[in-house]
């Protein structure tokens, strides 16, 4: 614990060290060094004393542990109604600090203090067979005085009680690479990882076992530690059990198919769960790729759909406008009506334009505006279309019937 060592400095002087691995309270006092050499004979001594202070300011920590019946999370203890119930705190510091409990709700406990070492004092309040109190609160607090200058610190805990209960809300997940795809993908090249979480009061144990489903005997065994590894974790209530193969899944698992069973248990019960998991030799980026490629498939296909339908619409829309296009063309065939006198150079028709139906267009005469002379074309619906030698850009029309496809030749 304690050793002492002699050295000589650049000077050639001695100097004598004291080694203390852990310093504590029982090393605190008063130390002498001592020197001595001879001079003609004579032995010469000298000491000094030197005064050694143990000191350490107090702190105050939640002490309270978990057992079968109580969860312990930060300054909050729960505790199970009808059972007994231990919440602690420790105070730490040199000299030793003084601890005491202040408190602050129902006071349905009963205190009492135990000292465990030099520098520690420990306060606990028990609740034996509690069935009366449902909540708790006290604050633990530590004194201590280092060179006549005092010094505190606390720390409030709380103390609930619960209704007993089986583990609920069990549920397997699985967390390797390719879950993102298929939550029971898992390939030959990762590490196996499966997350059994629980919510339960008191707190879970699991055990985990697992199955060939393409066997013939098809019964779940327990897992062989040196292949797996199972790790334990606690938040807000929840615990979860980590498993995982020591290696890849190549290295433990000859199938395809397996079926994994964790079971959460307490005191009031257990739960039981099942995950199918399927082995695949495909990597995570070849199966992101195989699901990206059937995407666009279906959205190639999709796409051609949309065009045809496209296609189909403008086709069905062409004839419409075609025939549009008649209407449009017998806005050019005029009911015939008196020219008023106009300029033989005058490049715009002097007509009074007037729409036509179809049925106008057989019985009535017409006349083709010129728009650069006012010269009249005379039409007579009776008689078959004739070449009519009024402008040399219509002397090459030739017109044989009265139907409108030829009115479309005309314009």
């Amino acid at each position: 614990i304690a050793s002492s060592l002699v050295k000589i400095n650049k000077e050639g002087k001695y100097i004598g060290n004291l080694l203390i691995d852990k310093v504590t309270e029982q090393y605190a006092g008063v130390y002498t060094c001592c020197t001595h050499n001879f001079i003609k004979g004579q032995k010469e001594t000298s000491c000094v004393d030197i005064t050694l202070a143990v000191e350490e300011v107090v702190s105050v920590d939640q002490h309270s542990e978990d057992t079968d019946y109580t969860l312990v999370m930060g300054s909050q203890v729960y505790g199970t109604i009808g059972y007994p119930l231990a919440a602690s705190c420790k105070a730490t510091g040199l000299p030793r600090p003084t601890i005491s409990i202040e408190r602050t709700d129902n006071q349905c406990g009963t205190v009492s203090t135990i000292t465990k070492a030099n520098d520690i004092e420990i306060i606990q309040v028990e609740y034996e067979n509690n069935t009366y109190c449902n909540s708790d609160s006290f604050k633990c607090c530590g004194n201590n005085t280092i060179q006549g200058n005092p010094f505190s610190d606390c720390q409030q805990i709380t103390v609930s009680f619960v209704d007993p209960e089986k583990p609920n809300d069990v549920k397997i997940e699985n967390a390797g690479n390719l879950a993102s795809d298929d939550s029971s993908l898992v390939s030959l090249m990762e590490t196996l990882l499966l997350n059994c979480s629980a919510k339960s009061f008191p707190e879970s144990e699991f055990a985990w076992e697992y199955r060939n489903s393409d066997s013939a005997s098809n019964t779940f065994q327990r897992l062989d530690s040196s292949k797996f590894q199972v790790a334990i974790s606690k938040e807000k209530g929840f615990t979860s059990s980590m498993l995982s193969t020591i290696g890849t899944v190549g290295d433990v698992f000859s199938g395809t198919n397996y079926e994994f069973q964790c079971t959460a248990k307490n005191v009031f019960g257990q739960t039981s769960v099942i995950k199918s998991i399927k082995i695949t030799s495909s990597s995570a980026n070849q199966v992101s790729a195989n699901v990206y490629l059937g995407v666009g498939v279906v959205l190639f296909i999709v796409a051609l759909v949309a065009i045809f339908v496209m296609y189909i619409f403008f086709i069905i829309s062409s004839g419409k406008k075609k025939k549009s296009d008649l209407g449009v063309m017998s806005c050019v065939v005029c009911k015939c009506c008196e020219p008023k006198e106009t300029p033989v150079d005058r490049q715009q028709p002097a007509f009074d334009y007037k729409l036509l139906s179809l049925e106008k267009m057989a019985t009535n005469s017409f006349h083709v505006p010129l728009y650069s002379h006012p010269r009249l074309v005379p039409v007579d619906p009776a008689d078959s279309f004739t070449r009519a030698p009024v402008y040399r850009e219509l002397e090459q029309l030739t017109v044989q019937t009265n139907s409108m496809s030829k009115y479309e030749q005309l314009f």
